[in-house]
């Protein structure tokens, strides 16, 4: 799924975004926990360093569309604090 696909998105154009004083920047949907983004910290931490990039290279935004996330808003920015640069609110999840 989802992480298969920023590991190849990665692979295939992190060195080259680098190289351009940019980065993998990855938008990521339907977290609902704050364990759920410590996973995905863990897995972005492990594919930046078998690609050989900087830790915190790969950038994050987290839509928060479930109730369960609203509730864990801070933890979850806490669980990706070296990476994430927003939390998004999906418009259609609230109409």
């Amino acid at each position: 799924g989802g992480l298969f696909d920023a590991a190849v998105f990665a692979f295939h154009n992190g060195r080259a975004l680098l190289a351009k004083d940019r980065g993998p920047y990855l938008y990521l949907p339907k977290l609902q926990s704050m364990e759920e983004a410590a996973l995905w910290e863990t897995a972005l931490a492990h594919i930046e360093a078998m690609l050989g990039l900087p830790h915190g290279q790969i950038k994050v935004t987290v839509l928060i569309e479930t109730l369960p996330a609203v509730f864990e808003m801070d933890e979850i920015l806490h669980a990706l604090r070296e990476r994430i640069v927003g939390l998004n609110c999906g418009r259609w999840d609230y109409i």
